[in-house]
């Protein structure tokens, strides 16, 4: 009796056990094998070129970079008032970016533009000429009539040249006065830090309050239309480049399957010996302002078959 329910309690448990095993089995099944190319994870967002892509392509691998590139900081000591952009955001070149403590020097600025602005000591030298001038003519006529003595004469005449010197000397002063509010209004602009060019602001790394000196680095300024990519190509394959050439590149970005079209803006004059290559910069237009700093594949010849056919279609991939 006992040995029965030995057995049966057996036979139970074997087959809870064969349907756990199939219930997994099940499951396993519908996940995918990473193994298997054929059966690739979904996912929403288009790959990248693959090492395959790649090779087929057949181009120089390289790096993009931004075309310009400004880390600035302030020409002098001070302290950060007032932030005026954030990273990420587009600028137009002499657009006021970080403003310094410039109050002191604003208002030394308009000091010196209401001197330049007067030239009321010109004036006042021109009527001391005017009247070191009719004093001389009036001991002039004294003298031809007998009432004034050469010495006198000599006195008026010394006087009324020296006026129209001190006219001359007042009109250069009103000049350099002029000049001087250049020369602070440069100062002010020491304290303040402007973009350089049409870009974007890629990184800020002070916060108003905080003092700087004038050898810190506190923001970039980058254009990346056009990317720049220089290239390390083998030196018997650049004898016939030249600025202008064309040449197509493979960006290894997510979605970026097409081939851009760019051209040749610069080749250096000097090979290097120990890698065999000289340096090609390229210029690849980027309207749509894909990210700078990623892998590129170059190549200076005309693709072919199916690559020529992702060349007119490039558009629509970026």
């Amino acid at each position: 009796m006992t040995c029965t329910t030995c057995v049966r309690g057996l036979d139970r448990w074997v087959a809870i056990a064969a349907v756990a095993w199939t219930c997994a089995a099940s499951s396993s099944a519908s996940i995918p094998s990473r193994d298997n190319p054929s059966e690739p994870p979904s996912s929403s967002q288009p790959a990248a070129p693959t090492e395959g892509d790649a090779k087929l392509f057949d181009g120089i691998k390289a790096v993009t970079r931004p075309s310009r590139d400004a880390i600035m900081g302030f020409s002098a000591s001070t302290r950060v008032m007032e932030l005026l952009v954030a990273g990420g955001q587009p600028v137009t070149k002499g657009q006021l970016l970080i403003r310094g403590d410039d109050a002191e020097d604003a208002i030394v600025v308009k000091l010196q533009e209401l001197r330049s602005a007067t030239d009321l000591p010109v004036q006042k030298a021109k009527k001391a000429a005017e009247l070191a001038k009719l004093e001389y003519e009036r001991y002039k006529e004294a003298q031809a009539k007998g009432s004034a003595s050469p010495t006198e004469v000599d006195r008026a005449r010394v006087s009324y040249e020296a006026a129209e010197i001190d006219v001359g000397q007042a009109d250069i002063t009103q000049q350099q006065e002029v000049v001087q509010v250049d020369r602070l209004k440069a100062r002010v602009d020491k304290l303040r830090i402007v973009a350089p060019f049409n870009g974007v602001v890629d990184q800020i790394s002070v916060d108003v309050g905080q003092s700087v000196s004038e050898s810190d680095k506190i923001v970039r300024v980058v254009n990346v239309d056009p990317l720049w990519i220089d290239v390390p190509v083998p030196t018997g394959k650049t004898l016939d480049l030249a600025p202008d050439a064309r040449c197509w590149v493979l960006l290894d970005l997510p979605g970026q399957t097409g081939v851009r079209q760019g051209k040749v803006i610069e080749v250096s004059a000097v090979a290097d010996a120990a890698s065999g290559t000289r340096r090609v910069r390229v210029a690849l237009p980027n309207p749509t302002k894909t990210v700078a700093g990623v892998t590129a594949y170059v190549r200076f010849t005309e693709p072919t078959e199916a690559w020529s056919k992702r060349v007119a279609d490039a558009g629509a991939s970026q």
